[in-house]
Parts: C-alpha cells; structure tokens; sequence
C-alpha cells in the first residue's frame, strides 16, 4: 500500500466515498421530497405530490438495496462454506 507523507496512506479515499453516498441519502430522503411538495403541490395537488414525494426515498432504498450494496445478488462459490 502506498503511503502520504502523513502516513495516512488511502484512508481518505475509503472515508470519502461513505461520505458522499450519505450526501446522496439526505438528498433523495429529504431535500427532493421537500422540493417536490413545494413546487408541484400546485400543478398535481396535494395526494398525488404527496404519494410522488414519498416515493423518492422509497424508490432511493429500493436502488441502494438491489444495485449498491448487493443485497439481491447470488453469493458466489467460492464465497460458501463448504
């Protein structure tokens, strides 16, 4: 592994990427509602804006759970116990 003259080595890059993922749960848990309920409230009224807003965060778990953290997929074999 290659080491920084800190000798932190590539901690920062493992701490960064969790960051970042959390930036994009606040974002689809509560800034994307909230902006969906304060510009189509309007346009759609209030249940259909509402169902919309609480399906993004729905939605955003369903993505991370099947396509992020592999929850859906087989385990491979060299993986089991035998």
């Amino acid at each position: 592994m290659k080491r920084s003259a800190l000798g932190r080595g590539d901690d920062i890059g493992r701490r960064a990427r969790p960051f970042r993922l959390g930036n994009f749960d606040l974002a689809f848990g509560a800034a994307l509602p909230i902006l969906v309920l304060n510009n189509l409230t309007s346009r759609l009224g209030a249940p259909p804006a509402y169902v919309l807003a609480a399906l993004i965060p729905v939605t955003w778990v369903v993505i991370d759970l099947l396509l992020r953290t592999g929850v859906a997929r087989p385990a491979s074999p060299s993986s089991t116990l035998a």
